[in-house]
């Protein structure tokens, strides 16, 4: 959550237009309008207008103004005024904090642009998808129209004289130079995984050394930019450094009275009591955190992390170990609760953008039948024999039609599975968390056997864990085109990696593995086949009886690197075998310790392996065990 929070405050302060709407302008506007006489596209343009200045002061106006323009705009078939009505309506909903509507209205004013080749107006409409995608904090997507932004601007402007950052490119009347340096900026912070990472620290030194910052309306980027400099230094523990952050930061409020924010101020003196705490500067802290008293109304899910966090290492400092104890259950509670709504929200998204996707395909196909129809009627009234020459034509284009029903049928099988997990397969382990925890919390319960069921406990959540990751993981896989990067990836050590992860599964189950992978380095997706060899050799734990053994082996020739994952545990009957990497026939089946699965942990490594050029396949015997393969190319 703290990796899109800096960025997304940047764009909240930097280009969002001040309140300008005042009575007598909307007075003027509304005069004009009443006693307007011009023409249908120049009164559509004035009603947009109006729906601006409404922006900030009436949101229903703002609204029936949109509106009657969009209906103007369609009736008069202008697509000028069509285009900048979604664009409208994009914005009103993004301010509402309805990214979903924001989102597909600006993809029917990219549409418009398209067909008109509008190129300065798509860019416009680029920039607004990565605030979009900034804000619900979706990488992939982000870089993605981060891209398509820089293209477009690309044809407008040199980006070679844009983007080494020159001040003189930021102009009040063209806004386009200053975000094209923006979504650089996005684009490369998106790529960097670690939320407050040395790598994103020496990232935003080097931003800050350019002379764009410099430029007056990037004050607050530059605050912003130094702050987070500070909270990175905490995280890697060098108070020190923090506070010289934190220090140019409360120095620039002071010399600039805009930039010291209530919530800001609280923010950062927060985060000067946690410096000081870690420098045992105790009565420094504490002066910190009571300066926070007086606008703790003003608290949200960051401000209350960071407290959370600078009490907690206050205590500490003081020795008072039980207090910081109960402060940290506190905290994880809280945050428990944070992410549990923020994997809401992510499920909820992703159930509208596979909605999305089904309607575009749907639109697309009545689109080509209204096309075949008018062609086929076109043809019919010329003659006989021309329908008959056009038989081809017709065929190639229903099986066009058949195609694309097939992909929505396909679809329409993936949401289905998609909820049937998280409807049947989620509730079972996460309401047996809930009844486990209830009876370690009971005062019955002595310290051995609460031992015991915080260890099922601890087994249970990493079982959840990785089920919800798989899920996740997948569901974007089948929305968004996941493209692979290439890099140095030594096999031996991301396998040690993954079996230390694993290590509490084993030895609950007192499987021995036996680790032959040699120490070879191949270029593939670290991430991808860190996924993959986690389920084959999770998937080989759960359905190995307590006792038994897993053998984990590979072999290298001249192009290529084999692994081999073999158990001795229930194998698989040729039925299950049939149905292994296909969603729409695999079930889940219990493991060996009634461990719940539901295949689609196979599914999913079938369709990485593929995406980072591997193969997978299998030996298996009903009774004896299986033995998983994957095979890569060494370059």
């Amino acid at each position: 959550m703290a990796k899109y929070f800096i960025p997304l405050l940047m764009l909240l302060n930097i280009f969002w237009a001040p309140l300008t709407a005042q009575v007598s302008e909307i007075d003027s506007l509304e005069q004009v309008l009443i006693s307007f006489t011009g023409d249908s596209e120049a009164k559509g343009n004035l009603l947009i207008e109006l729906s601006n200045v409404y922006k900030n002061t009436d949101t229903a106006k703002m609204r029936s103004y949109i509106d009657d323009a969009l209906i103007l705009a369609q009736k008069e078939g202008l697509k000028n005024l069509e285009k900048r009505a979604y664009m409208s309506f994009g914005n009103y909903y993004w301010r509402s904090a309805e990214y979903f509507l924001a989102y597909i209205n600006y993809k029917n004013a990219e549409k418009i642009c398209i067909e008109l080749n509008d190129i300065e107006y798509l860019a416009r409409v680029y920039y607004n998808m990565l605030r979009v995608f900034n804000i619900i904090m979706d990488a992939e997507n982000m870089v993605n129209y981060a891209n398509k932004f820089l293209e477009t601007g690309a044809k407008l402007y040199d980006l070679t004289t844009l983007l080494p950052h020159d001040t003189t490119n930021i102009v009040e009347d063209d806004p386009i130079p200053g975000w094209l340096f923006w979504a650089d900026y996005l684009k490369r912070l998106a790529l960097i995984d670690n939320e407050l990472s040395l790598e994103r620290l020496i990232f935003h030194q080097e931003m800050l050394e350019t002379p764009m910052f410099s430029h007056p309306k990037l004050l607050e980027m530059k605050k912003l930019l130094i702050f987070e400099c500070g909270l990175i230094n905490i995280s890697l523990k060098k108070p020190r450094e923090s506070l010289k952050y934190f220090q140019i930061s409360q120095e620039l409020c002071e010399q600039y009275a805009h930039l010291g924010t209530t919530r800001f101020l609280t923010l950062l003196n927060i985060s000067f009591a946690e410096a000081h705490s870690l420098l045992q500067q105790i009565d420094s802290a504490i002066y910190y955190l009571d300066k926070t008293d007086k606008v703790l109304p003003y608290v949200d899910h960051q401000i209350m992390s960071a407290l959370y966090s600078a009490q907690i290492e206050l205590e500490t400092a003081k020795g008072d170990y039980k207090k910081a104890y109960e402060i940290s259950q506190k905290y994880y509670h809280f945050a428990d609760s944070i992410q549990t709504a923020q994997k809401s929200e992510d499920m909820a998204r992703m159930k509208n953008w596979l909605e999305l996707e089904q309607k575009d395909i749907e639109n697309a196909i009545l689109q080509e039948e209204k096309i075949i129809q008018q062609k086929l009627l076109k043809l019919l009234s010329i003659s006989l024999l021309c329908i008959f020459a056009l038989l081809p034509f017709s065929f190639f284009y229903y099986r066009k039609i058949i195609k694309k029903k097939n992909e929505l049928n396909s679809m329409h099988t993936f949401k289905d599975k998609l909820f049937s997990i998280v409807s049947n397969d989620l509730r079972a382990p996460i309401h047996s968390l809930a009844v486990t925890l209830k009876l370690a919390n009971s005062m019955g319960i002595n310290a051995k056997n609460r031992a015991k069921i915080l260890k099922n406990v601890s087994t249970n959540v990493d079982n959840t864990y990785g089920l919800i990751e798989n899920l996740l993981i997948w569901a974007k896989s089948q929305m968004h085109a996941t493209i692979a990067k290439s890099e140095h990836v030594n096999i031996q050590t991301e396998i040690n990696f993954i079996l230390d992860d694993l290590s509490n599964f084993a030895e609950e189950k007192n499987i021995f593995i036996e680790n032959n992978i040699g120490n070879y380095t191949i270029d593939t997706d670290k991430e991808m086949f860190k996924i993959i060899l986690r389920n084959l050799i999770f998937n080989a734990l759960k359905y190995t009886h307590p006792y038994g053994k897993i053998i984990i082996n590979s072999e290298l020739d001249d192009h290529h690197l084999i692994i081999s994952v073999s158990d001795t545990g229930i194998g698989m009957s040729p039925e299950i075998q049939g149905k292994l990497f296909h969603l729409s026939e695999t079930k889940g089946e219990l493991g060996t310790n009634s461990e719940r699965g539901t295949g689609l942990g196979l599914v999913l490594c079938a369709e990485l392996i593929k995406k980072i050029g591997g193969k997978i396949w299998f030996e298996s015997k009903m009774g004896e065990g299986s033995i998983f393969y994957i095979s890569l190319r060494r370059k």
